[in-house]
């Protein structure tokens, strides 16, 4: 890519982002930016500054326990409304080409995080289809190592000896590794589709509980 921008509300992320990204890739033009998606003001700043070709959204809050119980004003604000407001922007900067970040929870929500993520995805859909731009979205699973993956608690707490924590003894989810998730996302970005879902075929989900029971013996436990 001639350049990169990348945009986040997070200061401590944004530094670790570019003290990884100076290491690897000193050729590749990048920016830094801080910003909310549920700014209009910073997102459209963001446009007027740049000449953007793509752009992928991956921007929502999506621990499901946090969301759940206290925060599901903020829940709405950041995965349902920053859509719309990025999506206005979109058509506003005449942006022909996006990816919406979904996820498996989307599918028949049982909890806020997944019906927030899928009226994101009915957002997408309802302009793609107004402007006939080329709009897409991919659904994900699990993303093994990434920030918001339960892998990542329960190895904590295996490694720390502490009880493990678990939403329920019968929840399944898809799981897969981050070089599969970027490799969707950049092969979805090349298809020429107006508000359609994507999915990676991750075979059959796996329950919660045997990846815990897995990892415990992995790690000489019982």
């Amino acid at each position: 890519p001639k350049n990169l921008i990348f945009f986040d509300h997070s200061e401590y992320n944004i530094y670790k982002l570019q003290e990884l990204l100076q290491k690897k890739y000193k050729n590749i033009n990048c920016k830094y930016l801080l910003g909310s998606t549920s700014s209009f003001n910073d997102l459209n700043l963001l446009f007027e500054n740049n000449h953007i070709d793509i752009v992928y959204h991956a921007a929502a809050y999506k621990h499901v326990p946090i969301l759940q119980k206290d925060n599901l004003i903020k829940s709405i604000e950041n995965n349902v409304f920053g859509t719309h407001i990025l999506m206005q922007l979109l058509i506003k900067y005449n942006i022909k080409n996006f990816l919406f970040i979904s996820t498996d929870k989307a599918v028949r929500s049982k909890n806020i995080m997944g019906l927030t993520k899928r009226l994101g995805e009915l957002i997408v859909q309802s302009y793609a289809k107004k402007f006939k731009s080329n709009f897409n979205i991919v659904r994900f699973g699990n993303v093994v190592g990434s920030s918001g993956s339960a892998i990542n608690v329960f190895y904590d707490q295996i490694k720390n000896h502490e009880n493990i924590t678990l939403t329920h003894k019968d929840a399944t989810r898809y799981f897969m590794t981050v070089r599969e998730a970027v490799g969707l996302v950049l092969e979805t970005s090349t298809f020429s589709a107006k508000g359609n879902i994507f999915l990676l075929d991750m075979g059959e989900p796996i329950k919660k509980i045997d990846i815990i029971k897995k990892m415990i013996n992995l790690s000489g436990l019982s």
